[in-house]
């Protein structure tokens, strides 16, 4: 569905980078909207915030330094991983020409231009595809230790 939409709303507002960010942004919103409202729906019954309106702390205060703080870091990771799948995204809205068009340099586009040369100049489309797979794994990685980190931080 999130590739979906992504098509069709760059279909919807034409090629270019500005676009195609565009496209990507809204496309995955859903997904990190969800992560942070279950986040803040699990802090709700915790005894710290019954204490802070206890104490008639402003709504402003509890929201930004006992809820925010504590409903971030999920998001920070889900969103450190998903950057790699965006990326990718963005790339393939691009090899279907639906992205970031020609002479801006974009690895979907680069891809898609050596697809007619794939049997005399392969390192043409191999190359960008390389660096492309190496920066999504790369990206997973370090929201994989962020992860990690964060879930180490709460204990």
């Amino acid at each position: 569905p999130i590739t979906l939409m992504t098509i069709c709303i760059s279909t919807a507002l034409g090629n270019g980078l500005f676009n195609t960010i565009l496209a990507m942004g809204i496309g995955g919103m859903a997904g990190p909207v969800r992560l942070l409202r279950a986040a803040i729906m699990g802090l709700r019954t915790q005894e710290y915030l019954e204490a802070s309106t206890a104490i008639n702390c402003s709504k402003a205060k509890i929201i930004f330094k006992h809820i925010l703080p504590n409903a971030i870091s999920p998001v920070i990771v889900f969103s450190t991983m998903s950057i790699g799948m965006v990326i990718m995204g963005a790339a393939g809205l691009s090899f279907l020409g639906l992205g970031v068009q020609p002479p801006t340099p974009e690895w979907g586009a680069i891809i898609s231009g050596g697809r007619s040369f794939l049997f005399n100049a392969p390192w043409i489309s191999i190359f960008p595809g390389i660096f492309l797979a190496v920066t999504g794994v790369g990206l997973s990685l370090l929201g994989d230790g962020l992860a990690k980190f964060f879930q180490v931080k709460g204990h």
